[in-house]
């Protein structure tokens, strides 16, 4: 598995740093043409917001591509290995692709927290050790089964290999997260947006921001219950993989 996730991240490198050198190009115009026409600090976090959204969604398109093209049976071939690590790598190149983009995030607003000279209050009465944890491993898990009905819809497309499969993975992947809610909803009385706000923080006027900290709740049944769709997800896309995929 290490060997097709460096090969992965080699084969990727290049489109990843062009991809990042372009977000900090526009990040950059986006904060100076703001200080020079006066935006307001909500207008520039919100285009910055949007323009790490887009980065987000072309990095997973990226992973999805990377999947796509790790389970021909010519690239399975050229680097054998089995088809769940196939899996398992594209998984956590998503993951390091998020977890990267997070941190991302995480330095820019506090350098533009800092240059704006806003004031901020914590109501760390609020906050429970436990949430952070909680938090964490719900959007883990949520982002995780996600990119899992992802590779589940791609597999079905190349499974059947002919002409509109790419239009078949798609309605696909709508079809199962559907009847993945509708499910809940009639078994647990619960949609699939189970997680819930985790933290939130408002700008008042006179620069001072406040951060509060959500309630979250995980219901252990539906849970269990993705739990369980995610372990056959991967059990039908090995099976696919190896008896119907072509190259």
């Amino acid at each position: 598995m290490m060997r097709l996730l460096k090969y992965d991240w080699k084969r990727n490198a290049s489109s990843v740093l062009g991809l990042m050198t372009i977000l900090l190009i526009v990040q950059i115009l986006i904060t100076s043409a703001g200080y020079m026409r006066g935006w307001e600090f909500g207008v520039m976090l919100a285009l910055s917001m949007l323009a790490y959204g887009v980065v987000s969604t072309i990095l997973i398109v990226m992973v999805c591509r990377t999947f796509d093209q790790n389970i021909k049976v010519y690239n399975r071939r050229l680097l054998p290995v089995r088809s769940i690590w196939s899996i398992v790598s594209s998984l956590i190149q998503s993951w390091i692709s998020m977890l990267i983009l997070m941190v991302l995030v995480i330095l820019h607003m506090t350098i533009l927290w800092k240059i704006e000279g806003l004031e901020y209050v914590v109501r760390w009465s609020s906050f429970v050790a436990l949430d952070y944890v909680v938090a964490a491993v719900a959007g883990i898990w949520k982002f995780t089964f996600v990119m899992l009905v992802i590779f589940l819809s791609i597999t079905v497309a190349r499974a059947i290999g002919k002409k509109g499969s790419l239009w078949i993975g798609i309605l696909f992947f709508f079809a199962i997260q559907t009847a993945i809610e509708w499910l809940e909803f009639k078994i647990f009385t619960f949609d699939n947006g189970w997680v819930g706000q985790a933290f939130s923080f408002s700008v008042e006027q006179g620069g001072m921001a406040t951060i509060n900290n959500e309630f979250i709740e995980i219901p252990l049944g539906p849970h269990v219950f993705e739990m369980l769709l995610a372990a056959g997800f991967i059990y039908a896309m090995v099976y696919l993989i190896d008896r119907k995929v072509e190259a």
